[in-house]
């Protein structure tokens, strides 16, 4: 038989080996007394439950058998005393008494086990083991639930923290995009950006560059939450390194190299993100656009419909040895350039339809001829109505740009 110490149910021992004897019978108290010692249990007694009481409350124990029949107070009320206690003994009543009322009333007095007069030794023996094993089991419950209280309240406070952080990120991410997205001469623009968390992946805007020119772009990294959206200011933070290194007038193909081999070097093997790069001249309308993995603008013409600009290419950090293209094309007036993540063309309504490039095409056929903010709306206003409150899969951001003809080349 297998010995109490390798017992799987307990992570660690426990000294269970306190016994206090309640009996007002000398004779009988003696005999129990001997009995709970040769089952291994250091032994007190007590002749009532006053004394009991009294002698628990100076130093606790792990079993307490106790006659029914007592002075003054029963053993049965001491029972219901004892079982009040959050770390309580086993409570064991012997006693003449068998009828099954008296047993039912026993263990509903708050008792564990019930002995009925005379016992044999070997059964009172046989009851104290098991008393011991069930101590010892509610001790490492106990215990298995302070430490799993301690580690809610643990997690709670770390999720404190972590909630004013992603505040803080979320409040930077708005400043970032608040101003990149502020207006710049010769051009007007509008935004759309549903991050599907606390903070998002997704960054985009203008760059002022020489006079009559304007760098835009849109990046979407790889994931969600606070590592995507660190990762996009990384893209970002380089993209205007190289537009300031370049004199603010970038080419857009030359910088997607830069790009993509930085970030190859700082995750090799793995797509940091996409992006979508142009430059526009807000004078003549002409631009040059180039994409890394990003979904291909649309360029919204009145009269027509709506069309895709650009060719692919790998997102940035793929492979470094990509080759990217330019493609160029002109933003007359009344024209919109629509640029999106594929968070947005990508979400879902609760049948798992996707929104898709046509859904997209519909809505800002809807509002052709308005204003890039109309456009906009119309987008998002058709998105929520195809979603039908379903919770999006990823972040959505749109750009969508016009050229105000301010400064526009008549010649």
């Amino acid at each position: 038989m297998p010995t109490f110490a390798a017992n799987p149910l307990a992570s660690h021992s426990y000294a269970v080996s306190q016994a206090l004897v309640v009996e007002d019978d000398a004779l009988e108290r003696l005999r129990l007394a001997r009995l709970v010692a040769r089952a291994g249990f250091e032994v007190r007694e007590a002749t009532d439950a006053v004394q009991a009481i009294a002698l628990l409350a100076d130093r606790p124990a792990d079993v307490v058998i106790t006659d029914w029949e007592l002075p003054s107070v029963s053993g049965v009320e001491l029972c219901r005393t004892l079982a009040a206690a959050t770390d309580r003994p086993h409570l064991i009543v012997v006693t003449a008494r068998d009828d099954i009322s008296d047993v039912q009333e026993a263990l509903e007095s708050g008792a564990d086990d019930y002995l009925s007069k005379p016992y044999r030794a070997g059964e009172l023996s046989a009851r104290l083991q098991a008393a011991r094993r069930l101590v010892t089991l509610r001790r490492h419950l106990i215990d298995r639930g302070q430490m799993y209280e301690m580690a809610l309240r643990q997690r709670e406070r770390a999720l404190a923290v972590l909630d004013e952080e992603l505040a803080v990120a979320a409040r930077v991410q708005a400043e970032l995009l608040d101003q990149s997205t502020r207006p710049l001469p010769g051009v007007d623009c509008a935004t759309i950006f549903r991050p599907a968390g606390r903070v998002g992946g997704d960054l985009f805007g203008l760059l002022p560059a020489r006079p009559g020119h304007i760098t835009f772009f849109q990046a979407d990294a790889t994931g969600h939450g606070v590592p995507a959206a660190l990762q996009a200011i990384a893209t970002v933070a380089m993209l205007q390194t190289l537009a300031a290194r370049e004199g603010h007038l970038l080419e857009p193909a030359t910088a997607m190299g830069e790009l993509n081999r930085r970030a190859a070097m700082m995750s090799p093997g793995s797509a940091a993100c996409t992006l979508g790069l142009g430059v526009l001249d807000t004078r003549s309308g002409s631009g040059r656009l180039c994409l890394a993995g990003h979904p291909r603008p649309l360029l919204c013409r009145q009269g027509e419909e709506a069309r895709p600009l650009g060719r692919g290419g790998l997102p940035l950090g793929a492979l470094e040895e990509s080759v990217y293209e330019n493609d160029e094309f002109r933003l007359g007036p009344g024209d919109r350039l629509v640029m999106f993540s594929d968070g947005f063309v990508e979400s879902r309504n609760p049948q798992g339809d996707s929104f898709g490039v046509d859904g997209l095409k519909a809505a800002l056929h809807s509002c052709e001829g308005g204003s890039p903010a109309d456009l906009a709306h119309a987008a998002s206003r058709a998105l929520d109505t195809f979603r039908a409150g379903s919770v999006p899969e990823d972040d959505i951001s749109m750009l969508v740009i016009a050229t105000t003809g301010a400064d526009r080349d008549v010649s």
